[in-house]
């Protein structure tokens, strides 16, 4: 599984979609029961061995958003449902970005937020992928993003925090990871978002 992203569209179920690196989508409730078959994410001008960073979907017209990486270059996907098996793009823009490590669709603004964790940034992008704006959070190596009606959430590695801990198998598990709280910066900001 290479993203994943919650929609709550339909007030009697919550769905997650989960993307694979055959740029192949399943949708599943929270309990991890597969609802419906796999819905395969047929991108144009994208190479079947691109990365997908990112997924999300807008609950308002069923559009699935895709980040994309084929050796550096970056794109977002914007698709839309062919039929319950096949989701085909309706368009694809280049994006001035290094990397995106995550996305998530922002229902209140009709927006794309994009996690820039090698530049320690936060984007947010209209639905074409046109930049509206562009913050510093200062947390480098974030690996998740998610939007509420007035908050950001990352997800980030605290490398100057991260330990092994051995379990009882003496097997290590990595116990660095951190979550991060911002109040949702808008347009008008021109400073730092300031972290909680």
């Amino acid at each position: 599984i290479t993203a994943v992203s919650v929609d709550n569209s339909n007030s009697s179920s919550t769905l997650l979609w989960l993307a694979t690196k055959l740029h192949t989508a399943v949708r599943g409730d929270l309990k991890g029961q597969q609802q419906g078959g796999p819905v395969q994410l047929h991108m144009e001008g994208v190479e079947v061995t691109a990365r997908l960073s990112g997924l999300t979907r807008n609950p308002k017209d069923g559009h699935i958003y895709a980040v994309t990486d084929t050796n550096g270059s970056i794109s977002l996907v914007d698709l839309q449902m062919a039929d319950a098996t096949n989701a085909t793009t309706v368009s694809k823009t280049a994006l001035a970005m290094d990397a995106v490590y995550d996305m998530d669709f922002d229902p209140q603004e009709e927006a794309i937020w994009l996690l820039d964790a090698s530049n320690k940034l936060v984007h947010k992008v209209d639905l074409s992928g046109k930049v509206l704006k562009s913050w510093s959070i200062g947390i480098f190596a974030g690996r998740g993003i998610a939007v509420s009606k007035d908050k950001l959430f990352i997800m980030a590695e605290a490398q100057h925090r991260r330990r092994m801990q051995v379990d009882r198998s003496g097997h290590r598990n990595d116990v660095g990871s951190v979550l991060f709280q911002f109040d949702k910066p808008t347009i008008a900001m021109h400073i730092d978002v300031v972290q909680k």
